[in-house]
């Protein structure tokens, strides 16, 4: 039992049959640790990219009350990992700031004092699946031009653009 005293003797006998019995000694078992969540990804500050978030955690203390663990991202209803197999899968998250609680329950889902995860902060955004548009504006195409020759782009995108390179005959 955990955070219990216990008395012992060790004895030993010979083929004479005599006896000796050591003295009393004691040990003391470890106090059980409480169970406790431990959120590993997404990492606090996360900023991830798509609308799929992954979640891995593992758990420390004993795990005789645990069966399974509930989450509950940002204000939505809780959801429920029944597998406890260190992974759960949220998916269509739209783009933002949320925070990912989650804990540790007992077969009956009432939830376990002190097993609490720290809340993770990220943030999610749509994938920038549009090219960005540029154009020369100066020189013209098919123009004539001599000595030096300053070149002028326009480069637009819908999240921002990146960078622009000039590139002369490839």
């Amino acid at each position: 039992s955990p955070g219990t005293l216990y008395h012992y003797r060790v004895t030993s006998r010979d083929a004479a049959q005599n006896l000796t019995v050591s003295p009393d000694a004691t040990f003391t078992t470890l106090a059980s640790t409480p169970p406790k969540l431990i959120i590993m990804q997404p990492a606090n500050n996360a900023s991830i990219v798509g609308t799929s978030i992954a979640v891995s955690y593992t758990t420390t203390g004993s795990l005789a009350e645990v069966h399974h663990v509930h989450f509950r991202l940002d204000t939505n209803p809780e959801v429920m990992d029944m597998s406890f197999d260190g992974s759960y899968q949220f998916s269509s998250v739209p783009a933002g700031s949320h925070v990912l609680n989650g804990y540790l329950v007992r077969a009956d889902h009432s939830k376990i004092a002190g097993s609490d995860a720290g809340a993770v902060s990220f943030t999610t955004s749509v994938p920038d699946t549009v090219p960005p548009a540029v154009s020369i504006t100066s020189p013209t195409n098919g123009a004539n031009v001599s000595g030096q020759v300053t070149v002028t782009a326009d480069a637009s995108d819908n999240v921002g653009v990146g960078g622009v390179q000039f590139l002369l005959d490839g």
